[in-house]
């Protein structure tokens, strides 16, 4: 069965910003934090009275997916790693191969107030340059990958409108941080008969040198 792993690294993006913290007044509690993916609901959007978004609110997209440098160093079988197994049934080989890409990620969080704003940004800025990578648990075929996404090309913008308004609209404030999560793509592998054709040609060797040592024990 087919299966895909960017959602992986969407989710592991969502899980590494999901505990931003701001006090209301009242409390303190942790701002909603969704995947901008229109197919999947990362989360489930918290809504007002009004059915709108409560803020703040941070939003995480998956922006685009570039080759690295080293993906056009191994296009061909010969240097792509690969990982095999032999199945249950003992006929068919299945596993995955492997690929290093880049995934660009931005995230857009809102607020209503100055403070909880900046307070929402430097925690983000704080996690964003914590560490060098974001881990990532994968699970393709009967595998279970760990990847530690090395994070680089970190920016920030302030995207909020500056232009005079009056006193009964509500600002809001949008800042934006993006960086490139550098993972790898996997891709599903069976029936490599290749590599089965070899390994069966061994165990019958194997077996044949077995015949002959046995024949020469009794002679």
């Amino acid at each position: 069965m087919l299966s895909s792993v960017l959602r992986y690294y969407d989710e592991a993006v969502l899980n590494y910003y999901s505990n931003i913290q701001f006090d209301d007044g009242k409390e303190t509690r942790n701002a909603q934090t969704v995947l901008a993916i229109p197919s999947r609901k990362g989360a489930e959007l918290l809504l007002s009275n009004e059915v709108t978004p409560v803020l703040p609110m941070i939003v995480v997209t998956r922006q685009e997916i570039t080759p690295t440098p080293e993906t056009f160093l191994i296009k061909n079988q010969i240097t792509r790693p690969h990982i095999l197994n032999l199945n249950e049934n003992k006929n068919v080989y299945d596993g995955i191969e492997v690929m290093p890409y880049n995934m660009k990620y931005q995230l857009d969080f809102y607020s209503l107030q100055q403070q909880v704003h900046n307070i929402i940004l430097e925690q983000l800025l704080f996690l964003t340059y914590k560490k060098a990578y974001i881990k990532t648990l994968i699970e393709i075929n009967i595998h279970q990958i760990e990847v530690n996404a090395y994070i680089k090309d970190i920016n920030y913008s302030d995207s909020t409108t500056y232009v005079q308004i009056t006193d009964q609209s509500t600002r809001i404030f949008h800042g934006v941080i993006s960086f490139t999560l550098c993972g790898f793509l996997y891709n599903d592998k069976r029936a490599v008969s290749t590599v089965k054709e070899i390994n069966n040609s061994i165990s019958s060797t194997n077996e044949i040198l077995q015949e002959i040592k046995i024949e020469e024990e009794l002679n």
